[in-house]
């Protein structure tokens, strides 16, 4: 149905244009019919730039952080521990 808008090449003639409606208000009246007009401004429009951000979360359970930081803690007490003992004797 729509496959003769493209071509098959995927390359468009240099004199190929795009008419662009830009709905600008927000929430719509709603009073009234839809009305174009032709705009008295005929220049060129940019649209900016579609910038996507993706993120990747790696999920770290909590108890299993609790533990490592809990058994670095008992590590480190046992070690000042053993330091006191070697002292005393």
């Amino acid at each position: 149905m729509f496959s003769g808008l493209v071509p098959r090449d995927g390359k468009l003639p240099q004199n190929t244009y795009l008419s662009v409606f830009e709905d600008k208000s927000s929430p719509r009246p709603g009073t009234d019919e839809v009305y174009f007009a032709p705009s008295k401004q005929q220049g060129t429009v940019e649209l900016p730039p579609k910038i996507r951000t993706v993120g990747r979360s790696i999920p770290v359970p909590l108890d299993l952080m609790l533990m490592l930081i809990g058994g670095i803690i008992l590590v480190m007490r046992w070690k000042r521990r053993q330091g006191e003992l070697k002292n005393r004797a």
